[in-house]
């Protein structure tokens, strides 16, 4: 009989993982990160699961057709196929920085555009404002990873996402080309199994190391959990193990190609809680399993745990796909308050206030600066440039609000004229100082219009206007300024705590990749 469980276990979970590998490939699905063309024979360039611009948009403001893959900094961007490459440069050809061509063979050439300058890896040109456009003109004598003449696959690194070209965030621009003419990357990707998000940039969780596929890297660690706890002999949790996975394998089939966030979100939280269960239960069992009451509560404690982890999130899932609601934010909210945050090193934090972000409080002197010139608390104006680009000078908006404190060309421009400044252009606003000077002058303007922290931070994001019709008229706020509303307002009333809940609610809502790139960003500043 214990050889037959374990056979039963063991054949539960090949079936598992085979599930969930040919369901991935089949339908077009993920390897690695990289989603794979519709006739399998393809791969997207990089792990990612952002497209920040598909085909209409790029064609739309009248360029080739091509899709941006929104990737992390320095990600390994590989060939979508065999062939010979043909162009690696740093020339900033249709403004795509550092790039490489692939001759794939039979009329087709993919270029891969904004790579890292491989000569310079540590470089990260300035920015140049062009009209309405950032621009991050590349040294010419650069070069990618891949040389001009390589032989490379599906699985080779040709080169690495950086910031080179016209691009406000880190991406590959990936165009395919047929016969000399691009055409939509989206006749051979599925690429509605990305997530589309214009101009948006990705989190730290889209790398190699982790599946996008919401399954397979979850069954394999659990495989490997499992055998190593039946191999030990514990043979009543193999009953929990049956009935867990049964259910989840069940829950998978559900949600796949229904609500594919929601299934990822079930068994990823599923499989978790089955491994803490599975621990705190082997624990348990070596402190009482000589009790006599032991030996049947374990029996019923195994099959209730069983039916109730993943039953719980198959009635979260339906609940969610029955009101709409987004379960991967619900489950994120749910956990904020355990997140811990890791802070930077190095930058000495003068500031007062202990929990600065060290990207902020590198800024302490300017931001003290600005802020005593136009009569501002120096910690509020701090935690405008937390919530704005946590201390990153060269940060633009998809809106094009740009610098530490993310001024909007235009306002900066009426800022100007009021304060009869002259010579200023938009390409000031990089400028720390600068950039600090306006953004303190706006908020001293917000702060004597409305008179209170919460009213002149919706006034920051939202415009004088929009909070005027708010307080005066009951006109409701737009969900992203109640949200800065609150983030400022929260950091505010925590100034003079050792730590601020507030701020990891903010890194753990997508902030900490905003301090990410500050820290990237500031490698090109002189210490402090």
């Amino acid at each position: 009989m214990k050889t037959v469980r374990r056979c039963v276990v063991a054949l539960l979970l090949i079936g598992l993982c085979l599930f969930i590998t040919t369901t991935s490939y089949a339908q077009g699905g993920f390897s690695k990160g990289r989603l794979i063309s519709k006739d399998g024979r393809w791969f997207l360039p990089v792990a990612s699961g952002i497209e920040s611009s598909n085909s209409a948009d790029h064609h739309g403001r009248g360029g080739e057709y091509a899709v941006d893959l929104s990737a992390v900094y320095r990600a390994p961007v590989r060939a979508m196929a065999s062939g010979v490459v043909d162009v690696s440069d740093c020339k900033n050809a249709g403004n795509r920085g550092c790039q490489v061509w692939v001759n794939n063979g039979n009329g087709i050439v993919t270029i891969y555009g904004h790579l890292l300058d491989e000569t310079r890896p540590d470089y990260l040109p300035p920015i140049t404002i062009v009209g309405n456009n950032i621009i991050r003109y590349p040294k010419a004598d650069g070069r990618p990873l891949a040389q001009v003449g390589d032989r490379v696959d599906q699985n080779t690194v040709i080169g690495r996402v950086s910031l080179t070209g016209m691009t406000a965030w880190t991406h590959v621009h990936f165009v395919i080309m047929k016969d000399g003419v691009s055409v939509e990357p989206e006749n051979y990707f599925d690429t509605s199994k990305l997530t589309y998000c214009l101009c948006c940039e990705t989190s730290e969780e889209w790398t190699e190391d982790k599946e996008y596929n919401p399954f397979t890297l979850q069954a394999t660690n659990m495989s490997r959990q499992v055998v190593s706890w039946v191999g030990s002999g514990q043979h009543w949790l193999e009953i929990f193990i049956i009935v867990a996975l049964i259910v989840i394998i069940v829950v998978a089939i559900f949600n796949f190609g229904l609500v594919v966030e929601a299934a990822k979100t079930v068994v990823e939280v599923s499989v978790k809680l089955v491994i803490t269960a599975l621990r705190l239960l082997r624990q348990v069992h070596a402190r009482v399993r000589r009790r006599r009451w032991w030996g049947a509560f374990k029996w019923a404690l195994s099959v209730f745990l069983s039916a109730a982890i993943p039953a719980v999130f198959c009635a979260v899932s339906i609940w969610a796909m029955e009101t709409g609601t987004d379960i991967v934010i619900f489950a994120q909210n749910f956990k904020l308050e355990l997140i811990s945050r890791v802070p930077f090193r190095g930058i000495p934090n003068n500031s007062g206030v202990a929990w600065l972000p060290d990207s902020v409080a590198y800024w302490w002197p300017e931001i003290t600066a600005a802020a005593n010139r136009h009569g501002v608390e120096p910690a509020l104006l701090a935690d405008i440039v937390i919530v704005e680009s946590c201390g990153n000078p060269e940060a633009v908006s998809p809106s094009g609000a740009v610098g530490l404190t993310q001024v909007m060309p235009a306002t900066a421009s009426g800022i100007a004229s009021q304060r009869g400044i002259s010579g200023h252009t938009a390409g000031k606003l990089v400028n720390p100082e600068y950039n600090l000077d306006f953004g303190s002058y706006y908020l001293a303007q917000q702060m004597k219009a409305f008179g209170s922290v919460i009213d002149a931070a919706g006034a920051y994001n939202g415009g004088p206007g929009t909070m005027g019709n708010y307080l005066k008229k009951g006109v409701a706020l737009p969900t992203e300024t109640i949200r800065y509303r609150d983030w400022v307002t929260g950091l505010w009333n925590e100034r003079n705590l050792s730590s601020s809940p507030t701020l990891n609610r903010w890194l753990a809502a997508g902030g900490q990749h905003a301090c990410n790139n500050a820290a990237i960003v500031l490698k090109n500043y002189p210490p402090r």
